[in-house]
């Protein structure tokens, strides 16, 4: 792979551009989607204000009673958006579903180890504990690369 910076003074915004094969190693998918983690910006609010977020910063998101909530490193925010919706803005980044109501940044995953029943318990780096149930596991092993 070769890098090519160029500094341009009064650039309005940061572009990127990467020019690859036109079927793309692993390694450069995972760039792509590394890289679009930060071209896209989800809406959380909290306490009556609203904040853009962006996913790099996401830990997971979960759906409890009907209302979706991002869990960053130490704050949470509410999203007006639905689990499944979230899923699809994601589906090329480093998010996988791991329950029926969870979505986790598998960037921010410290660790993995098997539990009883084929599931698997996932250490963030924030240090909550999700538990990856039977039904994701194999996904999960796909984009977490295990």
């Amino acid at each position: 792979m070769k890098l090519i910076v160029e500094r341009i003074k009064n650039l309005p915004e940061v572009e990127v551009l990467v020019r690859c094969k036109e079927t793309p190693e692993k390694e450069t998918e995972n760039l792509i989607a590394y890289l679009e983690q930060y071209s896209l910006n989800l809406i959380g609010s909290k306490a009556g204000a609203t904040y853009p977020i962006s996913p790099a910063d996401v830990c997971y998101i979960e759906s409890v009673d009907d209302r979706t909530f991002l869990y960053l490193e130490q704050r949470v925010y509410e999203s007006p958006l639905k689990l499944y919706q979230i899923e699809e803005l994601l589906q090329r980044m480093p998010f996988v579903r791991i329950g029926k109501s969870v979505i986790a940044n598998i960037s921010w995953v410290e660790s993995v180890r098997p539990l009883l029943n084929g599931k698997l318990e996932v250490k963030m780096q924030n240090t909550e504990k999700l538990v990856v149930n039977r039904h994701y596991v194999k996904a999960f092993r796909e984009k977490f690369e295990l």
